[in-house]
């Protein structure tokens, strides 16, 4: 399941490294996710989260928008 977050979260970081333009749901899923793995201390290329957990299914819905950012759902994944 960490797969999940994992290739979301490194997606949307690379897509903004690349200049793609910002969205305030996105930096927030961004924000959320990277907050929740450090509180828990869950290395994303390591670590193991039940998608049933409470923290599976936060992690699980911030993938989620950073999915729908990644594929330009909202119109602002492009670069400039």
């Amino acid at each position: 399941m960490l797969w999940l977050i994992g290739s979301a979260l490194w997606g949307a970081l690379l897509n903004l490294a690349a200049d793609a333009r910002h969205n305030v749901k996105a930096d927030a899923a961004i924000t959320t996710a990277e907050t929740l793995l450090h509180m828990h201390g869950v290395n994303l290329l390591t670590g193991k989260v039940d998608p049933s957990t409470t923290l599976g299914q936060a992690l699980v819905a911030q993938s989620e928008i950073l999915d729908q950012y990644n594929s330009g759902d909202f119109h602002t994944c492009s670069e400039p």
